[in-house]
Protein backbone atom coordinates (compact mmCIF):
# COMPACT_ATOMS: atom_id res chain seq x y z
CA UNK A 1 0.00 0.00 0.00
CA UNK A 2 2.57 2.40 1.15
CA UNK A 3 4.79 1.41 -2.28
CA UNK A 4 1.84 2.36 -4.73
CA UNK A 5 1.13 5.36 -2.81
CA UNK A 6 5.20 6.55 -3.37
CA UNK A 7 4.90 5.48 -7.01
CA UNK A 8 1.68 7.49 -7.63
CA UNK A 9 3.69 10.70 -6.20
CA UNK A 10 6.56 10.38 -8.05
CA UNK A 11 4.14 10.30 -11.18
CA UNK A 12 2.69 13.42 -10.14
CA UNK A 13 5.86 15.29 -9.47
CA UNK A 14 6.91 14.05 -13.11
CA UNK A 15 4.02 15.07 -14.29
CA UNK A 16 4.46 18.81 -13.05
CA UNK A 17 7.81 18.85 -13.88
CA UNK A 18 6.67 18.06 -17.99
CA UNK A 19 3.95 21.22 -17.16
CA UNK A 20 6.38 23.64 -16.35
CA UNK A 21 8.82 22.54 -19.52
CA UNK A 22 5.68 23.29 -21.75
CA UNK A 23 5.13 26.39 -19.87
CA UNK A 24 8.64 27.61 -20.22
CA UNK A 25 7.97 26.98 -24.29
CA UNK A 26 5.30 28.86 -24.69
CA UNK A 27 6.85 31.67 -23.50
CA UNK A 28 9.42 32.06 -26.12
CA UNK A 29 7.61 30.01 -29.09
CA UNK A 30 4.38 31.02 -31.14
CA UNK A 31 1.27 29.35 -30.57
CA UNK A 32 -1.25 27.74 -32.71
CA UNK A 33 -3.29 30.69 -32.86
CA UNK A 34 -0.33 32.95 -33.43
CA UNK A 35 0.59 31.39 -36.78
CA UNK A 36 -3.30 31.33 -37.70
CA UNK A 37 -3.66 34.94 -37.10
CA UNK A 38 0.01 36.21 -39.32
CA UNK A 39 -1.75 33.70 -41.57
CA UNK A 40 -4.73 35.63 -42.17
CA UNK A 41 -3.14 39.36 -42.05
CA UNK A 42 -1.30 37.54 -44.76
CA UNK A 43 -4.48 37.17 -47.14
CA UNK A 44 -5.73 40.28 -46.28
CA UNK A 45 -2.50 42.07 -47.85
CA UNK A 46 -2.41 39.80 -50.36
CA UNK A 47 -6.04 40.53 -51.17
CA UNK A 48 -5.70 44.05 -50.73
CA UNK A 49 -3.12 44.22 -53.56
CA UNK A 50 -5.26 41.83 -55.47
CA UNK A 51 -7.83 44.24 -55.03
CA UNK A 52 -6.23 47.60 -55.95
CA UNK A 53 -4.20 45.82 -58.82
CA UNK A 54 -8.16 44.90 -60.21
CA UNK A 55 -9.43 48.60 -59.89
CA UNK A 56 -6.15 49.87 -61.70
CA UNK A 57 -6.94 47.49 -64.26
CA UNK A 58 -10.46 48.00 -64.75
CA UNK A 59 -9.59 51.51 -65.04
CA UNK A 60 -7.32 51.42 -67.74
CA UNK A 61 -10.19 49.40 -69.74
CA UNK A 62 -12.58 51.66 -69.01
CA UNK A 63 -9.97 54.85 -69.92
CA UNK A 64 -10.04 52.59 -72.82
CA UNK A 65 -13.23 52.25 -74.00
CA UNK A 66 -13.89 55.85 -72.46
CA UNK A 67 -11.18 56.99 -75.53
CA UNK A 68 -12.94 54.69 -78.62
CA UNK A 69 -16.29 56.57 -77.34
CA UNK A 70 -15.29 59.52 -77.51
CA UNK A 71 -13.21 59.71 -80.94
CA UNK A 72 -16.51 58.17 -82.12
CA UNK A 73 -19.18 59.99 -80.53
CA UNK A 74 -17.07 62.83 -79.84
CA UNK A 75 -19.33 66.17 -80.51
CA UNK A 76 -22.15 64.29 -78.50
CA UNK A 77 -20.06 63.55 -75.58
CA UNK A 78 -18.94 67.39 -75.40
CA UNK A 79 -21.87 68.87 -75.34
CA UNK A 80 -23.74 66.44 -72.66
CA UNK A 81 -22.69 63.22 -72.10
CA UNK A 82 -24.38 62.36 -69.09
CA UNK A 83 -27.63 62.88 -71.32
CA UNK A 84 -27.14 59.78 -73.15
CA UNK A 85 -25.08 57.78 -71.02
CA UNK A 86 -26.02 58.29 -67.46
CA UNK A 87 -27.08 55.40 -66.95
CA UNK A 88 -24.25 53.56 -67.74
CA UNK A 89 -21.34 55.97 -66.04
CA UNK A 90 -20.05 54.25 -63.08
CA UNK A 91 -18.88 56.83 -60.62
CA UNK A 92 -15.53 55.65 -61.53
CA UNK A 93 -16.07 56.08 -64.98
CA UNK A 94 -17.17 59.74 -64.22
CA UNK A 95 -13.52 60.34 -62.32
CA UNK A 96 -11.95 58.86 -65.33
CA UNK A 97 -14.28 60.61 -67.85
CA UNK A 98 -13.75 64.30 -66.22
CA UNK A 99 -10.16 63.56 -65.88
CA UNK A 100 -9.48 63.05 -69.24
CA UNK A 101 -11.93 66.07 -70.15
CA UNK A 102 -10.00 67.79 -67.84
CA UNK A 103 -6.73 66.98 -69.62
CA UNK A 104 -7.54 67.56 -73.20
CA UNK A 105 -8.71 70.96 -72.14
CA UNK A 106 -4.96 71.80 -70.67
CA UNK A 107 -3.90 70.55 -73.68
CA UNK A 108 -6.28 72.85 -76.36
CA UNK A 109 -5.13 75.50 -74.08
CA UNK A 110 -1.63 75.03 -74.41
CA UNK A 111 -1.63 74.59 -78.06
CA UNK A 112 -3.40 77.89 -78.66
CA UNK A 113 -1.25 79.57 -76.53
CA UNK A 114 2.08 78.36 -78.26
CA UNK A 115 0.09 78.94 -81.21
CA UNK A 116 -0.19 82.64 -80.46
CA UNK A 117 3.23 82.89 -79.01
CA UNK A 118 4.13 81.94 -82.78
CA UNK A 119 3.82 85.63 -83.42
CA UNK A 120 6.80 86.53 -80.88
CA UNK A 121 4.80 89.53 -79.16
CA UNK A 122 1.71 89.05 -76.96
CA UNK A 123 0.30 90.84 -74.52
CA UNK A 124 -1.20 90.02 -71.24
CA UNK A 125 -2.13 91.81 -68.15
CA UNK A 126 0.44 92.36 -65.53
CA UNK A 127 -1.10 91.79 -61.54
CA UNK A 128 0.71 94.55 -59.45
CA UNK A 129 -0.13 96.62 -56.67
CA UNK A 130 0.47 100.04 -57.57
CA UNK A 131 -3.56 100.66 -57.69
CA UNK A 132 -3.40 101.49 -62.05
CA UNK A 133 -3.54 98.67 -64.81
CA UNK A 134 -0.40 97.57 -66.40
CA UNK A 135 0.47 95.78 -69.24
CA UNK A 136 3.00 93.54 -70.38
CA UNK A 137 4.11 92.48 -73.37
CA UNK A 138 6.33 89.65 -74.12
CA UNK A 139 8.86 88.98 -76.83
CA UNK A 140 9.97 85.41 -77.86
CA UNK A 141 13.10 85.19 -79.81
CA UNK A 142 13.76 81.78 -81.93
CA UNK A 143 16.81 80.23 -83.70
CA UNK A 144 16.86 77.12 -85.53
CA UNK A 145 13.17 76.22 -85.01
CA UNK A 146 13.68 76.63 -81.41
CA UNK A 147 12.39 79.26 -78.41
CA UNK A 148 15.05 80.96 -76.71
CA UNK A 149 14.61 83.38 -73.90
CA UNK A 150 11.60 86.05 -73.95
CA UNK A 151 11.75 89.10 -73.11
CA UNK A 152 9.70 91.37 -71.35
CA UNK A 153 8.38 95.33 -71.11
CA UNK A 154 5.56 96.47 -68.47
CA UNK A 155 3.70 99.63 -69.32
CA UNK A 156 0.76 101.47 -67.86
CA UNK A 157 -1.91 101.46 -70.66
CA UNK A 158 -4.18 103.83 -68.97
CA UNK A 159 -1.39 106.59 -68.98
CA UNK A 160 -0.42 105.43 -72.61
CA UNK A 161 -4.08 106.22 -73.56
CA UNK A 162 -4.41 109.51 -72.02
CA UNK A 163 -0.75 110.88 -73.20
CA UNK A 164 -1.62 109.65 -76.75
CA UNK A 165 -5.21 111.53 -76.94
CA UNK A 166 -3.35 114.58 -75.11
CA UNK A 167 -0.61 114.37 -77.78
CA UNK A 168 -2.89 114.55 -81.07
CA UNK A 169 -4.93 117.09 -79.37
CA UNK A 170 -1.63 119.24 -79.17
CA UNK A 171 -0.66 118.28 -82.67
CA UNK A 172 -4.00 119.86 -83.94
CA UNK A 173 -4.19 122.70 -81.74
CA UNK A 174 -0.40 123.98 -83.14
CA UNK A 175 0.36 122.47 -85.99
CA UNK A 176 3.82 121.35 -84.52
CA UNK A 177 5.16 118.12 -85.61
CA UNK A 178 4.97 115.10 -82.69
CA UNK A 179 8.72 114.81 -82.24
CA UNK A 180 9.16 118.50 -80.91
CA UNK A 181 6.12 117.48 -78.65
CA UNK A 182 6.98 114.21 -77.30
CA UNK A 183 9.36 114.73 -74.87
CA UNK A 184 10.29 112.93 -71.11
CA UNK A 185 10.10 115.53 -68.31
CA UNK A 186 9.58 115.26 -64.50
CA UNK A 187 5.93 115.80 -64.95
CA UNK A 188 5.92 113.14 -67.69
CA UNK A 189 7.87 110.48 -67.06
CA UNK A 190 8.72 107.62 -69.45
CA UNK A 191 5.64 105.00 -70.09
CA UNK A 192 7.91 102.27 -69.70
CA UNK A 193 7.45 101.28 -66.43
CA UNK A 194 10.44 98.21 -66.08
CA UNK A 195 11.46 96.00 -68.68
CA UNK A 196 14.40 93.39 -69.29
CA UNK A 197 15.59 94.31 -72.43
CA UNK A 198 19.76 94.33 -72.75
CA UNK A 199 21.18 97.40 -71.99
CA UNK A 200 22.91 97.85 -75.52
CA UNK A 201 19.42 98.05 -76.80
CA UNK A 202 18.47 102.26 -77.01
CA UNK A 203 15.04 101.70 -75.54
CA UNK A 204 14.91 105.23 -73.90
CA UNK A 205 15.81 106.82 -76.88
CA UNK A 206 12.94 104.57 -78.87
CA UNK A 207 10.57 105.17 -76.29
CA UNK A 208 11.14 109.03 -77.11
CA UNK A 209 11.05 108.88 -80.46
CA UNK A 210 8.00 106.39 -80.91
CA UNK A 211 5.80 106.90 -77.53
CA UNK A 212 2.57 107.38 -76.96
CA UNK A 213 1.62 107.84 -80.73
CA UNK A 214 3.32 104.53 -82.17
CA UNK A 215 3.41 101.61 -80.03
CA UNK A 216 3.64 99.03 -82.83
CA UNK A 217 6.61 100.44 -84.40
CA UNK A 218 8.18 100.91 -80.54
CA UNK A 219 7.84 97.11 -80.40
CA UNK A 220 8.70 95.66 -83.48
CA UNK A 221 11.77 97.66 -83.65
CA UNK A 222 12.75 96.46 -80.22
CA UNK A 223 11.59 92.90 -81.38
CA UNK A 224 13.54 93.17 -84.51
CA UNK A 225 17.36 94.07 -82.54
CA UNK A 226 16.51 91.16 -79.76
CA UNK A 227 16.18 88.92 -82.80
CA UNK A 228 19.10 89.94 -84.37
CA UNK A 229 21.02 89.75 -81.71
CA UNK A 230 19.74 86.27 -80.22
CA UNK A 231 20.52 84.85 -83.92
CA UNK A 232 23.88 86.48 -83.73
CA UNK A 233 24.90 85.35 -80.50
CA UNK A 234 23.14 81.51 -81.34
CA UNK A 235 25.99 81.75 -84.60
CA UNK A 236 28.77 82.21 -82.70
CA UNK A 237 27.69 79.50 -80.10
CA UNK A 238 27.12 76.98 -83.08
CA UNK A 239 30.68 77.78 -84.46
CA UNK A 240 32.15 77.10 -81.04
CA UNK A 241 29.93 73.52 -81.00
CA UNK A 242 30.91 72.22 -84.35
CA UNK A 243 35.27 73.62 -83.10
CA UNK A 244 35.14 71.32 -79.77
CA UNK A 245 33.78 68.27 -81.67
CA UNK A 246 36.41 68.54 -84.49
CA UNK A 247 39.23 69.27 -81.94
CA UNK A 248 37.68 66.02 -80.27
CA UNK A 249 37.76 64.06 -83.52
CA UNK A 250 41.12 65.10 -84.55
CA UNK A 251 42.15 64.07 -81.51
CA UNK A 252 40.93 60.88 -81.79
CA UNK A 253 42.08 60.44 -84.86
CA UNK A 254 46.16 61.71 -84.13
CA UNK A 255 45.72 59.01 -81.11
CA UNK A 256 44.47 55.90 -82.62
CA UNK A 257 44.75 55.94 -86.47
CA UNK A 258 47.96 57.06 -87.19
CA UNK A 259 50.65 59.72 -85.68
CA UNK A 260 51.27 61.85 -88.79
CA UNK A 261 47.58 63.52 -88.95
CA UNK A 262 47.35 66.77 -88.29
CA UNK A 263 44.88 69.68 -88.73
CA UNK A 264 44.07 72.77 -87.35
CA UNK A 265 42.73 72.30 -84.37
CA UNK A 266 40.50 75.33 -83.92
CA UNK A 267 40.29 76.65 -87.68
CA UNK A 268 37.53 78.98 -86.80
CA UNK A 269 38.84 80.87 -83.75
CA UNK A 270 37.06 84.18 -82.17
CA UNK A 271 39.06 86.74 -81.47
CA UNK A 272 37.03 89.44 -80.04
CA UNK A 273 33.85 90.88 -79.50
CA UNK A 274 31.42 93.46 -78.22
CA UNK A 275 29.09 92.88 -76.17
CA UNK A 276 25.71 93.90 -78.56
CA UNK A 277 27.72 92.02 -81.04
CA UNK A 278 27.76 94.25 -83.65
CA UNK A 279 31.56 93.91 -84.21
CA UNK A 280 33.12 90.23 -84.04
CA UNK A 281 36.36 89.42 -85.00
CA UNK A 282 37.50 85.97 -86.40
CA UNK A 283 40.72 84.03 -87.58
CA UNK A 284 39.81 81.63 -90.41
CA UNK A 285 41.89 78.45 -91.42
CA UNK A 286 39.96 77.38 -94.46
CA UNK A 287 41.50 73.85 -96.37
CA UNK A 288 44.04 74.28 -98.92
CA UNK A 289 41.83 73.08 -101.88
CA UNK A 290 39.35 75.93 -100.86
CA UNK A 291 42.10 78.26 -101.32
CA UNK A 292 43.80 77.28 -104.11
CA UNK A 293 43.82 76.01 -107.72
CA UNK A 294 46.44 75.03 -108.99
CA UNK A 295 49.71 73.11 -107.25
CA UNK A 296 48.07 72.01 -104.15
CA UNK A 297 50.61 69.91 -102.96
CA UNK A 298 54.00 72.93 -102.64
CA UNK A 299 50.91 75.36 -100.84
CA UNK A 300 50.86 76.25 -97.80
CA UNK A 301 48.27 76.67 -95.16
CA UNK A 302 46.80 80.54 -95.15
CA UNK A 303 45.15 82.23 -92.23
CA UNK A 304 42.51 84.99 -92.75
CA UNK A 305 41.71 87.98 -90.10
CA UNK A 306 37.77 88.69 -90.92
CA UNK A 307 36.05 92.01 -89.36
CA UNK A 308 32.60 92.18 -89.35
CA UNK A 309 30.56 94.99 -88.54
CA UNK A 310 27.01 94.87 -88.10
CA UNK A 311 25.87 98.61 -88.80
CA UNK A 312 22.13 97.30 -88.74
CA UNK A 313 20.93 96.23 -85.46
CA UNK A 314 18.03 94.74 -86.65
CA UNK A 315 20.07 92.69 -88.94
CA UNK A 316 21.92 89.46 -88.50
CA UNK A 317 24.03 90.22 -91.83
CA UNK A 318 27.06 92.21 -91.43
CA UNK A 319 26.96 95.75 -92.89
CA UNK A 320 30.66 95.95 -93.82
CA UNK A 321 33.67 93.01 -93.97
CA UNK A 322 37.01 93.12 -93.91
CA UNK A 323 39.12 90.22 -94.65
CA UNK A 324 42.98 90.16 -94.64
CA UNK A 325 45.50 87.41 -94.99
CA UNK A 326 47.63 87.22 -92.13
CA UNK A 327 51.28 87.21 -92.69
CA UNK A 328 53.53 89.41 -94.66
CA UNK A 329 54.77 88.94 -98.16
CA UNK A 330 58.20 87.30 -98.72
CA UNK A 331 60.90 89.52 -100.59
CA UNK A 332 62.23 87.60 -103.28
CA UNK A 333 63.87 88.46 -106.22
CA UNK A 334 63.86 85.45 -108.19
CA UNK A 335 61.31 85.65 -111.30
CA UNK A 336 60.20 82.65 -111.18
CA UNK A 337 59.06 82.99 -107.50
CA UNK A 338 57.51 86.17 -108.50
CA UNK A 339 55.54 84.75 -110.55
CA UNK A 340 54.31 82.02 -108.16
CA UNK A 341 53.40 84.70 -105.57
CA UNK A 342 51.49 86.42 -107.78
CA UNK A 343 49.53 83.75 -109.34
CA UNK A 344 48.91 82.62 -105.39
CA UNK A 345 47.69 86.28 -104.25
CA UNK A 346 45.39 86.59 -107.26
CA UNK A 347 43.70 82.78 -105.96
CA UNK A 348 43.39 84.70 -102.88
CA UNK A 349 41.76 87.34 -104.00
CA UNK A 350 39.30 85.25 -105.57
CA UNK A 351 38.67 83.07 -102.67
CA UNK A 352 38.27 86.43 -100.50
CA UNK A 353 35.81 88.15 -103.05
CA UNK A 354 33.70 84.95 -103.16
CA UNK A 355 33.88 84.76 -98.99
CA UNK A 356 32.50 88.31 -98.76
CA UNK A 357 29.92 88.05 -101.32
CA UNK A 358 28.52 84.67 -99.10
CA UNK A 359 28.83 86.30 -95.50
CA UNK A 360 26.41 89.04 -97.37
CA UNK A 361 23.86 86.54 -98.42
CA UNK A 362 24.13 83.51 -95.97
CA UNK A 363 24.87 83.30 -92.40
CA UNK A 364 28.29 83.07 -90.93
CA UNK A 365 28.49 79.90 -89.13
CA UNK A 366 27.16 77.71 -92.64
CA UNK A 367 29.34 79.68 -94.71
CA UNK A 368 32.89 79.00 -92.64
CA UNK A 369 31.74 75.46 -91.67
CA UNK A 370 30.50 74.67 -95.43
CA UNK A 371 34.35 75.89 -96.79
CA UNK A 372 35.83 73.52 -93.71
CA UNK A 373 33.80 70.47 -95.11
CA UNK A 374 35.16 71.45 -99.00
CA UNK A 375 36.69 68.47 -100.42
CA UNK A 376 37.93 68.67 -103.80
CA UNK A 377 40.68 65.94 -103.82
CA UNK A 378 41.63 63.69 -100.47
CA UNK A 379 45.02 63.56 -101.30
CA UNK A 380 45.14 67.72 -101.23
CA UNK A 381 43.15 68.13 -98.08
CA UNK A 382 45.50 65.39 -96.21
CA UNK A 383 48.18 67.83 -96.74
CA UNK A 384 47.28 70.64 -95.24
CA UNK A 385 49.66 72.03 -92.98
CA UNK A 386 50.68 72.95 -89.55
CA UNK A 387 49.59 76.61 -88.37
CA UNK A 388 50.40 77.88 -85.06
CA UNK A 389 47.19 78.63 -83.70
Amino acid sequence: MKLNICLSQVDYHKQMLQSDDDSGEDIFLPTEFDRLRAQVQGYRRRLAAATAKEQQLKRHLIEENLSFVTITYYTKLIQDPTQIYDHELTQLQREVFDKFLSRAEGCCIRECISYHRLSGRTVFNFNNNSGHPLECIRLDTFYDQTYKEPYYIVYNKNELERRRTQLKKEVEETGLPIKSLNKVTEEQPALIEHHTIPNFIAIDTLQEQHLPHNLNAFIRIIHHQLQAYIVKREILNDIATVMRERQRRNTVLRNYVYAEYHKPATPIKVLSQTESLNRVQLQFTPPIAAVYDTRLEERKGVRFFIDLEYGNPSSSYPTKISIKKIGEPSNQLNEGIKEEEEEEEEEESNFVRSLEKDLKMRRLNHVLIDILDFTADSNAIDKEMDIDQ
